[in-house]
């Protein structure tokens, strides 16, 4: 101790000294970039004062210290110390003094960063040495410095001030890191740019515009509608605006020059890539078009729901015609190179052409036609005891249930209601799902909850990191629908699935208390020709969708009339089901994909159930028998490989990707149809 106040004595001008050359070397630093950015009126700045501070430091105190060893040592001696006392006060105080010096520094940091922000809001900070200010980064500086000079002291002792000039240039390259630090932080200062402006300008915009068009489906009055659609209309174009500003694309560009592109990480690899596409894209479409364009999907959407209610068709053909007028005219700003059709089922599933559909769905063709004629032909289960009145609250009450059960999160997920269940979602951490009750129909509502329960588990488990990017929200809306047809039919119809949970489903519903779980497992599989997508079993779904999927290549490559579409939807339906429907509103006027331009979404559904073949194959070859998982009750387990294995990486793997990770193969319907083939002969008895 006593040698460490000798040191305390010797060397407090010395610390006051190199105090005083950090606050300068600050001060000139701050106020060359006010000046610089008052003048040059520059949009980024950084924490120069501090850079400048900690430059000085550096060098000042390596410079000071070798220069006065010597004669601290020569001092100490002469006022008693020993050799081993100085060394050992000599670091002491060497500890102190570095960290007085990094107070400083970080004192000087916070305050230079604060100016900033308040001087210069709109500014992004390209170089940010508070970054650096963590316990490990200011620790790691303490050790190394006195290391480093205690190091250069014991060889001066040795072999005296000869060798002085060549450790000083050593030296200077090591504290040239945190100038290296800062030349590399140009990256990431237009990576904050592009944070910005996500953050501050695209992000919220986007929100806004989600808010509105969920209020449309779910509370809005009819007499409101108006002013909530040009509300819509105005937030999507401004955002459609911001997406093809020149701002972005100066940013963009930049970030995809090829020795800027390689510092990127994948995350940010694919955020610039698929960012930069779709301005390309989008920069294509004149944006008087695109605001046209928007507020016609609204007032299409809006007849639709009129002409459903009133089950007539001429109320939306006119609407009709207008979208599949637009939705072409916008593939030729976009995809100008593709066909019409196939450019669509590309921007719902990124690789997918008609030529791949083809394949796959008269593959299916083949197999379930036959099959489903062997289905109807047997007896069929007694489906009377499902007709009973239900309660809406209880309902709900199971709907609650089912989510918890499958892995929804409450704190990242809410529930709410609308004509047509759907899931929406801001970010992982804010995911929305509706449902529709029916009276006499509460296996709807159920099966509902556990589809859009899929979609919002998917959501829910995206990479948080990925949250206000474009790979934060999956956008492959085969992948998406494979994960909400999943947990609704290779689980949810599974009798196993129902083992822990169906005592609890009759605590809340009554009615169903008489109700056999072998009962309601045939009832939930039960096959019929029906009229409505939704409501149809999984295997004559597979028909619902190569319907209209035959439909909507006739609309873009035959040209059919619109007035000639409910005919030909009648007519597919007597030909694949066998059944003809009574008005518009339970054929053509079903569904509301049309109404909003959504063309080649339809195809999407079914490739998903596709996708869940393949997956349940690879997931039973890692995993184990479904069957027996879920009868044990560790759905958990599912739920947890499909995150690792499919959600958390959100939209950065490519729908070919996910499915050779996944499985180790190109897309087939085989394992689809081999699992309808099993399952259906088992439960209906084929033999």
């Amino acid at each position: 101790m006593n040698s460490f106040l000798i040191q305390c004595k010797v060397r407090k001008a010395e610390l006051l000294q190199f105090l005083g050359i950090t606050a300068v070397g600050y001060l000139i630093g701050l106020i060359v970039v006010f000046i610089v950015m008052n003048v040059a009126k520059e949009n980024t700045c950084a924490t120069a004062g501090t850079m400048l501070a900690f430059i000085a430091f550096a060098f000042m105190h390596l410079f000071g210290i070798t220069f006065s060893f010597m004669g601290d040592f020569n001092m100490a001696i002469s006022l008693g110390a020993t050799r081993k006392s100085f060394v050992s006060g000599y670091v002491l105080f060497n500890l102190l003094e570095i960290a007085v010096l990094e107070l400083e520094i970080v004192v000087f940091g916070v305050v230079e960063k604060l100016l900033l922000e308040n001087a210069f809001p709109q500014a992004v900070m390209e170089i940010d040495l508070t970054n650096f200010f963590t316990w490990n980064y200011l620790s790691g500086v303490l050790v190394v410095f006195t290391a480093v000079e205690m190091f250069f002291g014991a060889v001066i002792l040795r072999y005296g001030m000869k060798v002085l000039w060549i450790l000083w240039a050593v030296w200077m390259i090591i504290c040239l890191v945190p100038m290296n630090i800062a030349k590399n932080e140009k990256l990431s200062g237009e990576l904050a740019k592009l944070g910005l402006f996500l953050g501050g300008k695209f992000t919220p915009q986007g929100i806004v515009a989600l808010v509105i068009a969920l209020t449309i489906v779910t509370n809005t009055p009819k007499e409101g509608f108006a002013g909530h659609s040009d509300a819509l209309t105005y937030f999507s174009t401004e955002q459609f605006s911001m997406s093809t500003s020149d701002e972005l694309k100066t940013l963009l560009d930049t970030l995809a020059e090829p020795e800027e592109f390689e510092k990127l990480d994948d995350k940010w690899k694919f955020v610039v890539n698929k960012m930069k596409t779709d301005m390309d894209r989008n920069r294509r479409i004149p944006k008087e078009f695109y605001e046209s364009f928007v507020k016609a999907q609204s007032e299409s959407e809006n007849a639709w729901e009129e002409a459903k209610e009133k089950a007539d068709f001429s109320v939306f053909a006119p609407h009709l015609q207008k979208m599949i007028d637009m939705t072409a005219e916008m593939t030729g700003y976009t995809d100008p190179e593709k066909e019409v059709y196939d450019a669509l089922l590309d921007q719902y599933e990124k690789g997918m052409d008609s030529a791949t559909m083809d394949r796959l769905f008269e593959d299916l063709k083949a197999e379930l036609i036959p099959l489903v004629q062997k289905v109807l032909a047997a007896k069929q289960p007694d489906d009377s005891k499902f007709h009973a009145s239900f309660d809406k609250n209880a309902q709900k009450e199971v709907e609650k249930l089912l989510l918890s059960y499958i892995g929804f999160d409450w704190n990242r997920g809410t529930t709410g209601e609308s004509a047509h269940p759907f899931t929406l979602n801001f970010s992982s951490k804010d995911v929305r799902v509706t449902n529709h009750f029916y009276e006499h129909d509460p296996l709807s509502a159920m099966y509902s909850a556990i589809h859009e329960g899929g979609h919002a588990i998917f959501e829910q488990n995206v990479n948080p990191d990925y949250d206000g990017t474009v790979a934060g929200s999956c956008s492959y809306m085969g992948i998406h629908e494979s994960q909400s047809r999943f947990y609704e039919n290779i689980l949810g119809r599974n009798k196993n699935f129902w083992i822990p949970v169906y005592a609890k489903v009759q605590e809340k519903m009554p009615q169903l208390q008489d109700v056999s779980l072998d009962e309601f497992y045939k009832e939930v599989n039960h096959v019929r020709n029906s009229f409505i997508r939704t409501e149809a079993d999984e295997l004559t779904y597979c028909f619902h969708i190569i319907l209209r999927y035959e439909i909507e290549k006739a609309i873009f490559r035959d040209h059919v009339k619109v007035e000639e579409i409910p005919a030909l939807w009648n007519q597919k339906m007597q030909e694949y089901l066998q059944i003809t429907p009574a008005d518009d509103a339970e054929g053509i006027l079903q569904d509301m994909h049309w109404s909003d331009g959504s063309f080649g979404y339809f195809p999407s559904y079914l490739l998903g159930s596709i996708y869940d073949g393949m997956y349940l194959d690879r997931l039973e070859e890692e995993l184990g028998s479904v069957d027996a998982l879920l009868a044990e009750g560790r759905i958990s387990e599912i739920t947890k490989w499909l995150n690792e294995k499919i959600h958390q990486y959100g939209s950065t793997r490519s729908p070919k990707e996910v499915i050779r990770y996944v499985c180790g193969k190109e897309v087939s319907a085989e394992p689809l149809i081999r699992y309808f083939k099993e399952k259906y002969t088992k439960v209906y008895n084929l033999g």
